[in-house]
């Protein structure tokens, strides 16, 4: 009997922490659903996580919720901010975040690798902006600290891969500040225009800023672009010139590829047939790719 009132309590406790998790980073794209998959994956797990994800993804949200999703999950969670608990911050129960690795130096990551290996103790959750490769060929990333990830690893995917998020996200945001307010048709055209280079935190900014800037109970296109700081273009413009796309050097042809129907979709205002044509493609072909990259419209 005494297993059985355990067992129910844990499954009790990881229903809730489910719940959490949802709560706290809300989406339903498919890219975004498989991002939450993953985060309970590695939660079961007992190694060290490396999250990884641009700024303003929320990892800190994330590594929560690994935490909690973890048979850990009623033990502390504490941050290290910096490296200087990091020699005995490992004893114990529980989980520390250390949410930014790549302000380490290079020594202090080596400790931090040195402590991953010690048995028992605490779980660790880092994080990273930076894409980790990338930051050991440039030096900014110790080579054996990645290596002691050894595939443990959770990556959350920017803003502009989420597809209908950011209309969703935008007005769950705005719900929770006001529930009087709401956004009219061209304003989410902005919306889902923007790159957001800043993800999911640019875009609780400029809900926020919007919703001080709102003169009545609707949201307009030129609040929302006061509120991101950039001018409004005349209506002629927005509806001659397609949004351009803009690829760094170094992006897979993957990426290049999703990034272009993407916008496209955009432009099109979510029209398959027409994002065909443009794109000079087959409609079969653009609604796989739609499945693939996981482009909601």
């Amino acid at each position: 009997m005494r297993r059985e009132r355990e067992a129910r309590a844990e499954e009790m406790r990881l229903a809730l922490a489910r719940s959490e998790m949802t709560s706290a980073l809300p989406g339903t794209s498919a890219a975004w659903k498989e991002t939450l998959a993953s985060i309970e994956r590695t939660a079961a797990l007992p190694a060290p996580v490396l999250v990884t994800g641009e700024h303003g993804t929320e990892k800190e949200a994330a590594a929560r919720a690994i935490h909690r999703l973890s048979s850990r999950g009623s033990e502390p969670f504490d941050i290290a901010h910096d490296a200087s608990g990091l020699p005995g911050s490992a004893s114990g129960e529980g989980t520390i975040f250390v949410p930014a690795i790549e302000r380490l130096t290079v020594a202090e990551q080596r400790l931090l690798a040195a402590a991953l290996d010690r048995p028992g103790g605490r779980r660790w959750v880092v994080a990273t902006d930076l894409p980790p490769k990338e930051a050991v060929a440039s030096g900014r990333l110790a080579a054996e600290l990645l290596d002691r990830f050894d595939g443990h690893a959770v990556h959350l995917p920017p803003l502009r891969e989420r597809g209908e998020d950011v209309e969703r996200l935008a007005r769950l945001y705005l719900y929770e500040l006001d529930d009087a307010l709401s956004f009219d048709a061209e304003s989410i055209d902005v919306l889902r225009t923007h790159d957001w280079p800043g993800n999911v935190l640019e875009l609780k900014d400029a809900v926020r800023r919007a919703a001080r800037l709102a003169e009545g109970a609707t949201i307009g296109p030129t609040v929302i672009t006061s509120a991101l700081g950039r001018p409004l273009p005349t209506r002629r413009s927005r509806r001659a010139r397609p949004p351009v796309v803009k690829i760094a050097v170094g992006a897979s042809l993957a990426d290049v590829e999703r990034r272009l129907i993407q916008k496209t979709l955009e432009f099109s205002r979510g029209s398959k047939p027409k994002t065909a044509a443009l794109l000079k493609l087959s409609l079969k072909t653009i609604y796989n790719k739609i499945k693939e990259y996981g482009l909601e419209h």
